[in-house]
């Protein structure tokens, strides 16, 4: 069973649509994240978070400043360095897309005004 984080955030430049080497889909998203601490508001967190699949294919219809949730796991990554060290991290991976209805409705309102 894998854990999921939520993050919820606007969506920071669009997204880069690239395939795997196996032709599958796969994207890049920054999501900007509000950290909001007691009686004071930090810079915004950007998380960059991969996805590929079916969610791959949802961040077609992305735009900058679109409102969403992603539901991400963590997945760790290991380097190693050309003098043989070993270097680990983790990346995020989305699984799950929850796009902000109104918001997108706003969007392509004001698109046709345009």
């Amino acid at each position: 069973m894998t854990s999921l984080i939520y993050f919820e955030g606007r969506v920071s430049g669009n997204p880069q649509i690239l395939e795997t080497r196996s032709g599958k889909p796969w994207a890049k998203i920054l999501l900007e994240e509000e950290v909001v601490r007691e009686r004071q508001q930090d810079t915004p967190n950007t998380l960059p978070i991969s996805l590929f699949g079916r969610a791959a294919e949802r961040t077609k219809q992305l735009q900058r400043g679109d409102r969403l949730t992603v539901a991400c796991r963590l997945q760790g990554t290991r380097f190693e360095t050309p003098s043989g060290e070993v270097l680990y991290g983790c990346q995020l991976v989305g699984e799950q897309l929850y796009l902000a209805a109104a918001a997108k409705e706003a969007n392509a309102s004001k698109e046709a005004h345009d």
